[in-house]
């Protein structure tokens, strides 16, 4: 994520949303990478496929702030069909 989308984000989300997301995810993280074994690779591949899955969980969050799609996928750096489809389906 980009330091301009890190911003958005931050403000998008209160302080403490924020970090409890970040941090949840690093603790997930060393507790899979502890348990099994994984060298960096796999963990980096885990750790992007996890971060993709939580930044699309912004999605709605953004949309009722007025967010376009196109201005949430920029932010979130995820297609924007990807964001529309994620949408769609789910709320």
């Amino acid at each position: 994520m980009s330091k301009l989308s890190r911003n958005i984000c931050k403000n998008s989300l209160s302080g403490s949303e924020y970090r409890d997301l970040r941090n949840c995810y690093i603790h997930i993280l060393g507790a899979i990478e502890t348990m099994f074994d994984l060298d960096e690779f796999t963990i980096t591949r885990l750790y992007n496929n996890i971060w993709e899955k939580s930044r699309l969980k912004l999605a709605p969050k953004l949309s009722d702030k007025g967010m376009s799609i196109q201005e949430i996928a920029e932010l979130l750096e995820i297609d924007v069909e990807v964001i529309r489809k994620y949408l769609r389906e789910n709320f």
